[in-house]
């Protein structure tokens, strides 16, 4: 183990009393807590050679923030002459920390290095794992090449800084909105969150937002939810689903009358019915009993229709047999026909 000084770096928020713990992810570190007026004076700590210490605040208003700083490992002593050059690999130039609460990235440099610039300095949350590209110098004066600027963006080929920043998010898209529009009534307004509906997010407008006749495609636009994706607090997107739009008008008729009968003489006679709702047939008059149906009811369509007769010479040609077509929701009479008879 070897012994460094760690030193935070504190906003205004913080009072010298609040708690601060301490891990690394291997080995163990002494101490394992300690307070933020002692880290910002700069505390000693026991750790191995290139871990990850972790602070997170425990107590006070900035309880939870969390900084992350990987340690160095000894610089070496350049020989008095002909020390070569050094390179990415040749030490840890500088490590990296990061404020999960703000997002700042900070690169410190080891001793006697200057980093001249790096990316990325903000990090946002749920990123995954970050690798920090910088641009060092350093002014030993044993080196061949002093002062000369190294970039490091390759983390296969050099030692680079990273970040931790937890787990990355899914992106929030039309699967995760599962917008769905439900049928409903030509002309009428599409009504969010009733007619109109999503799983996940808010779903803020349909277009078009009155429903066309038969089928139409509809678009919804939705906020996706404040947290929990990539995109959470970004722009809306957009999914699409269809619906039907039908009539509100119940609508009905025959295509004739049933005339093809002849006094004394049993026949049939078929007409076609036709209606936009689902349907139902009656007979009226004094003479029903001689004439029956062989369809009484019926959906949206085009229905053939068959009526008997018994051929009874008791049915009086005089009198008015007729048969009205009402619709079954709303109930309400949608046409009438009569019964006739031929000479």
């Amino acid at each position: 183990m070897a012994q460094y000084t760690l030193t935070g770096t504190f906003g205004t928020s913080f009072e010298n009393s609040d708690t601060v713990l301490l891990s690394v992810n291997s080995g163990t570190i002494s101490p394992t807590s300690t307070t933020k007026g002692a880290l910002a004076a700069g505390l000693n700590v026991q750790i191995d050679d290139g871990v990850t210490v972790t602070a997170v605040a425990n107590s006070g208003a900035c309880s939870s923030v969390i900084a992350q700083v990987v340690a160095g490992t000894a610089a070496p002593t350049p020989p008095a002459s002909a020390a070569g050059s050094y390179d990415c690999n040749t030490r840890t130039w500088a490590t990296a920390s990061w404020n999960s609460g703000t997002g700042a990235v900070t690169l410190t440099p080891s001793a006697n290095t200057t980093i001249h610039s790096y990316s990325p300095t903000n990090i946002s949350a749920n990123s995954g794992e970050v690798f920090i590209e910088y641009t060092f110098s350093n002014s030993e004066a044993g080196w061949d090449n002093t002062d000369a600027q190294i970039a490091v963006t390759d983390p296969v080929a050099c030692y680079m800084p990273s970040i931790d920043t937890g787990a990355t998010l899914d992106t929030f898209g039309p699967l995760q909105a599962n917008f769905n529009v439900a049928d409903g009534v030509t002309g009428a307004t599409i009504v969010v969150g009733t007619d109109a509906t999503v799983s996940q997010g808010t779903l803020v407008s349909v277009s078009p937002s009155v429903y066309g006749n038969n089928l139409n495609t509809y678009v919804g636009t939705i906020t996706p939810p404040a947290s929990g994706y990539s995109n959470s607090g970004g722009a809306n997107i957009t999914d699409s689903d269809d619906a039907i739009g039908s009539s509100t008008t119940p609508t009905g008729s025959f295509s004739g009358s049933f005339s093809g009968f002849t006094p004394g003489d049993a026949g049939e006679y078929a007409v076609n019915v036709t209606s936009n709702v689902a349907w139902s047939l009656a007979l009226k008059g004094s003479d029903t009993t001689h004439f029956t149906l062989d369809v009484v009811s019926g959906n949206p369509g085009t229905s053939v229709v068959t009526m008997s007769y018994d051929g009874s010479n008791n049915w009086d040609i005089n009198s008015n047999v007729s048969v009205i077509l009402k619709s079954t929701t709303p109930l309400a009479i949608l046409a009438s026909t009569t019964v006739d008879y031929t000479n």
